[in-house]
């Protein structure tokens, strides 16, 4: 991906090889996932109703970024292109998503802003 100057994320995986092992966790989603409905790629990235502490955004965050014990990782935009990347790699929402759940909860008070949304 790589959008600014910096480090490719095959770089930092150089680095921090256990960024490419979440990589692949957020890619065998496309496996894993088939044949179900519903999906929800924020609920396996930020980890809604998963256990504190093993969502995919908050083993990247201790990683790479402010976080990250290796200070070559202790950028910005290393974190930004790890963050990206893995979560690229998920499968898009789908069904009855975590996310459209909330987004029906919110916009259905309103019928009209609802159908704003959806359009």
């Amino acid at each position: 991906m790589n959008t600014k100057k910096g480090l490719t994320f095959k770089q930092i995986v150089a680095i921090e090889p256990r960024l490419g092992d979440l990589l692949k966790e957020a890619q065998s989603f496309h496996e894993t996932a088939k044949g179900y409905p519903n999906f929800c790629a924020n609920e396996h990235f930020y980890g809604y109703g998963s256990q504190p502490g093993m969502s995919l955004k908050h083993r990247v965050v201790a990683l790479v970024g402010w976080m990250s014990p290796r200070p070559e990782l202790q950028t910005r935009q290393a974190y930004d292109e790890a963050y990206n990347t893995i979560y690229d790699a998920l499968p898009d929402c789908r069904g009855k998503c975590a996310c459209r759940v909330v987004q029906d909860a919110i916009f259905g008070i309103c019928d009209t802003a609802y159908k704003i949304t959806r359009s």
